[in-house]
């Protein structure tokens, strides 16, 4: 289901607006809530207003999953990624394609259950620890 049709489904009207808007608005006989979507600056704004005065009201599971689902196709989501430019595996040597971070023979530490005994192994990180960014191979 797409945002629009989930804001419909909520009662909700998507309202004519410039390009770099998409703005939702609900209106019962004291309320009114809209919900705006800059694309420039990529923040959201919701408003409620009860007869002539702002008002700050709880937002719904269900109006929360149709501001994910619009900021999904608006691609406002997507996870940051990076690859390893070094010329090694990454468990012995990654360096960030995004910000350039060096990490070399990263070992993981853990303790046996069962004997208490200390073992170091090689790891293979996920994401860069310096810029957060998920490392794809």
């Amino acid at each position: 289901m797409t945002a629009e049709e989930m804001f419909i489904k909520l009662g909700f009207t998507k309202k004519i607006t410039p390009n770099t808007l998409i703005m939702y608005g609900c209106v019962n006989t004291t309320a009114s809530r809209d919900i705006a979507f800059d694309k420039v600056s990529r923040r959201i704004a919701v408003k409620d207003v009860l007869g002539n005065k702002l008002t700050t009201e709880a937002i719904s599971v269900n109006e929360l999953m149709a501001i994910i689902q619009q900021c999904i196709e608006l691609g406002w989501l997507e996870e940051e990624t990076c690859t390893n430019e070094s010329e090694y595996d990454s468990t012995e040597e990654f360096r960030c394609s995004n910000c350039g971070f060096t990490l070399v023979e990263h070992k993981e530490y853990a303790v046996g259950e069962d004997d208490g005994e200390e073992y170091y192994f090689n790891f293979k990180p996920k994401y860069c620890p310096n810029c957060g960014s998920k490392i794809i191979d």
